[in-house]
């Protein structure tokens, strides 16, 4: 997410994020209005990103601190960040995705890679979920959530995952990978959000996203849209668009250099998370963050 001021300026986005969807603790919510209780860990963590790449420091510590207030639990052997508040609930579940995004700011970490080498990593693989009430770890990798890579944390075996997945036949990603049993799983509708996030980290880590490059680049100039799902067998979209789909595939595109492409799908993404009237109460945090200046 860099910086690009061409539809709103960075002062405006933040003016936006501060009015419709931060409380006065400084928690974010998932809608941008009064009445939503929902706060994520993904929000937050892509907006201290965000923060970062404009080299706001100082909201970036900010945010540091709601972090390790309202979304960090320390009892006895527990030392987790939940991934989601639910009015002054804290979910006793852990999300490796949000953990991986927040992690390299934060100081106090030692115990909490610890905790996720311990309880979700097992052949160099990190599971999407440890549940602390049920003390179990989920079975599965997701991988549009990335292998951010940490002192303490050994994940070659995700490593090699991303070097099959680029190596495997078809259009789509598929997009789990079952730990016990060895294999990988699809579904049979694909949310592009996901396929985005897959091919972005294939891109990072200088593997091949050339077969699903080429038919993203087609679909948007035959289609005139890329839709938010598909169906894996048909190839055919819902015809319903999201703002942070163009807002990832824009990324993607700048990643390859791709900027006049780039510029089109920002242009789009920001069309559709951008209210005149102020009124962001049906536009979710994930969407409008992505199309961040």
């Amino acid at each position: 997410m860099k910086s690009d001021e061409t539809f709103w300026s960075s002062e405006s986005f933040q003016d936006i994020v501060e009015t419709h969807y931060m409380t006065d603790s400084g928690k974010i919510r998932s809608y941008g209005t009064n009445e939503n209780e929902q706060f994520l860990l993904e929000s937050t963590g892509l907006y201290v990103q965000w923060l970062a790449d404009q080299e706001l420091l100082e909201d970036v510590e900010i945010q540091l601190d709601v972090i390790e207030r309202e979304f960090f639990v320390e009892e006895n052997d527990k030392q987790f960040l939940a991934w989601k508040i639910e009015g002054q609930e804290r979910a006793q579940t852990t999300a490796w995705i949000d953990d991986a995004r927040v992690l390299p700011y934060m100081t106090n970490k030692d115990r909490l890679i610890q905790s996720i080498n311990k309880n979700q990593v097992k052949d160099g693989m990190v599971a999407d979920f440890y549940d602390w009430a049920q003390q179990q770890s989920s079975n599965r990798v997701v991988l549009s959530y990335g292998m951010e890579e940490f002192d303490g944390l050994n994940l070659e075996g995700m490593q090699q995952l991303y070097e099959k997945i680029a190596q495997a036949e078809g259009t789509f990603y598929d997009e789990f990978y079952l730990i016990e049993e060895e294999q990988f799983e699809k579904a049979d509708e694909v949310h592009m959000v996901d396929q985005l996030l897959i091919a972005l980290e294939l891109e990072e880590l200088n593997l091949s996203n050339d077969q699903f490059w080429n038919w993203l680049q087609n679909e948007w100039e035959t289609e005139g849209s890329i839709s938010g799902r598909y169906d894996r067998n048909s190839l055919k979209g819902n015809l319903v668009e999201s703002g942070a789909v163009y807002g990832i595939a824009a990324e993607l595109a700048m990643q390859k250099s791709e900027s006049e492409l780039a510029e089109k799908w920002k242009q789009r993404g920001f069309e559709l998370v951008y209210r005149e009237n102020g009124d962001y109460g049906d536009v979710h945090f994930f969407d409008l963050v992505w199309n961040a200046p």
